[in-house]
């Protein structure tokens, strides 16, 4: 018996009415990256910690960068549920249109937290409930961004960043490429 996971991704843009302007609908996510792999690896198996390149940015490139850090499989390395103000973890967007790569280890360019041209506000990191619907078994991560400067952000690119509740790590688990705008 083999399962798949399977990851799809949505943006939706609502007015400050909370109406509906916008939307990318479901989406199939086709880029867990290399650190995902890496990090179920250790907290499902016997394996005691792995080197995993966390999102540090030294270069110009998105792929194989960052910092190797160690993960060990008895620490939390999946938090995702970043609080309001907290652009650092959880669902992230960004601008860069960059293609999607297995070993890419962060965002092209993350917009970050703030209320000039080009930031978002970030909103808290919800989750369902666990759904079972016959043979498919969803959990759905909710976040809100808000623009709350004058001009449209442009976002091009969503991801998954998870920090490390045993360290001050945080890794890209998930990136894909979706666009809208949020005016």
């Amino acid at each position: 018996l083999m399962s798949k996971l399977y990851i799809d991704a949505k943006i939706d843009v609502h007015d400050k009415d909370g109406n509906l302007e916008e939307t990318t609908g479901w989406q199939p996510c086709h880029s867990l990256v290399e650190q995902f792999i890496q990090i179920l690896r250790v907290q499902t198996s016997t394996v005691a910690d792995a080197n995993v390149r966390d999102v540090t940015n030294f270069g110009v490139t998105i792929v194989n960068e960052g910092v190797l850090r160690t993960v060990d499989r008895d620490s939390n390395n999946f938090a995702l549920l970043a609080p309001v103000g907290d652009g650092e973890y959880g669902p992230v967007l960004g601008t860069a249109a960059t293609a999607t790569n297995i070993e890419a280890t962060r965002l092209g360019t993350l917009i970050v937290e703030g209320t000039v041209a080009g930031q978002l506000l970030h909103q808290a990191t919800s989750t369902s409930g666990v759904v079972v619907t016959g043979t498919q078994t969803t959990l759905t991560i909710t976040r809100q961004f808000v623009n709350n400067t004058a001009g449209n952000v442009i976002p091009q690119e969503i991801g998954i960043y998870a920090r490390g509740t045993g360290t001050p790590f945080v890794f890209m688990i998930g990136r894909d490429l979706l666009s809208v705008t949020i005016a």
